[in-house]
Parts: C-alpha cells; sequence; structure tokens
C-alpha cells in the first residue's frame, strides 16, 4: 500500500532528516504493509495570496 501524508512545511524536513521519527494520524491505515509513503507540504493560504480583479 503507498500512503499519501500532508505535513506542514515545519515538520517536513526533520521527517526527512530522520530526526522526526513518528507522525501520529487520527485514522488508522486498514494495511499494515507500507511500501512507499508519499509527503507533500501543507500551506495554509494567507489573504495576501489572493488578489481580487
Amino acid at each position: 500500500m503507498d500512503v499519501l501524508l500532508s505535513v506542514k512545511p515545519k515538520f517536513v524536513e526533520k521527517i526527512i532528516s530522520g530526526t522526526k521519527r513518528y507522525e501520529f494520524r487520527k485514522i488508522i491505515f486498514k494495511e499494515n504493509e507500507i511500501n512507499r509513503i508519499y509527503i507533500y507540504i501543507f500551506i495554509i493560504p494567507r489573504e495576501t495570496d489572493y488578489r481580487i480583479v
């Protein structure tokens, strides 16, 4: 099974470098065997990121 995780930017580097070894989630995966984990950075847009034209 492949897993897709949304992670805040401040934790991504720690996860990749190995200093953060655990990522707790509310949902438990149905399958125990995980082949790959894909991480994408979760960024909340700020009000200044939008322009009304």
